[in-house]
């Protein structure tokens, strides 16, 4: 995140996460929902665990 080339990309996820702990129950449930596709995207691009491990892949039920 020091790049600011590379971090501008994250601008919006940083500002969501943030705001997270006043949001209502249908904001919680998008949370969870990026949470997940987050995962799915980690397991596409590291499918042999090689940068995470499986023990930190782990969903929100």
């Amino acid at each position: 995140m020091s790049d600011p080339e590379f971090a501008r990309w994250f601008m919006t996820l940083k500002s969501d996460i943030e705001i997270m702990p006043n949001k209502s129950k249908t904001d919680e449930q998008r949370i969870i929902a990026i949470h997940s596709k987050l995962i799915d995207l980690i397991d596409f691009l590291d499918p042999n665990y090689v940068r995470i491990a499986l023990k930190y892949r782990t969903r929100i039920e």
